[in-house]
């Protein structure tokens, strides 16, 4: 049979129905190395995890894992912050009357805080450093991960204003001028996120998922984006640009399809 990207797609829409048709729709991200845990005398303890996951295999691992661990000793708040809970599960349920059902979301925020009277999430990331400070704390408005777990926090503390996202930020640099002044490269922001911007999250998590479910269903195409041909850093070939080109027996492979670790164990308590 000729090879064409339509022959191509078709193959890989059928091979997806089958090996996919058994589950629901998943929305996934990939964990970073470190973990955060409140010790008994309220403080914030930091672990660093690498047996699972893509961290697993990244290269210079070992000069991120110093990093990391010289900025968790370094690190303080710098606004005076109360501590509700540290790597909590937590879930929200979004119904969905066109599908005549609902989504299931679930998540371990970093941290959940009590500040001036309002409930934030303490979100911990790491920033390349020519990024504007400014704008990435602003795009956190309209970040999905941020409004969905600002909606679960809500459900969690509903008695209780909600205030947004503090951004506990280190930014990437070389070791070297890290080591010299970690404080420059370490900050903390609150970042104000109102129920307009959390609304409109949830409805954008929804459309996707929408259209997700339309693609599963036949009922529409699923595209193709060559910009991820290169991965998310654009330095090196897609796991699956040889799938999209017509080499099917790369699904077959448990390096790239198979089980993830649990991380929701408790969700039912965490209601």
């Amino acid at each position: 049979m000729l090879t064409t990207p339509e022959n191509n797609n078709a193959r890989l829409r059928e091979l997806c129905s089958q090996r996919l048709a058994p589950r629901r729709i998943i929305l996934a991200s990939n964990r970073g190395p470190i973990e955060y845990h409140l010790t008994e005398d309220g403080q914030l303890e930091v672990d660093i995890r690498v047996e699972a996951g893509l961290t697993k295999h990244a290269k210079g691992l070992d000069f991120e894992v110093r990093r990391f661990l010289k900025a968790g000793t370094l690190w303080h708040d710098t606004y005076d912050v109360e501590t509700l809970s540290v790597e909590g599960a937590m879930r929200t349920i979004i119904d969905i009357p066109a599908w005549n059902g609902h989504l299931e979301m679930v998540g371990t925020p970093d941290r959940v805080i009590r500040y001036e009277g309002k409930i934030w999430h303490q979100q911990h990331r790491t920033l390349a450093q020519g990024v504007p400070r400014e704008a990435y704390n602003e795009s956190m408005t309209r970040d999905m991960h941020e409004t969905l777990y600002a909606r679960m926090i809500q459900e969690k503390y509903p008695d209780e204003a909600y205030g947004g996202t503090f951004m506990d930020v280190l930014v990437k640099t070389s070791f070297v001028r890290f080591d010299a002044n970690p404080a420059a490269f370490m900050y903390q922001d609150p970042v104000p996120i109102n129920q307009q911007e959390i609304e409109w999250g949830v409805d954008n998590i929804t459309r996707w998922c929408t259209q997700m479910r339309m693609m599963l269903a036949g009922e529409l195409p699923i595209p193709d984006n060559p910009k991820l041909d290169l991965g998310p850093f654009r330095n090196s070939k897609s796991l699956y640009f040889d799938v999209l080109k017509g080499d099917m027996d790369h699904l077959a492979d448990d390096r790239f399809f198979k089980d993830m670790e649990d991380r929701y164990p408790v969700i039912e308590e965490a209601k």
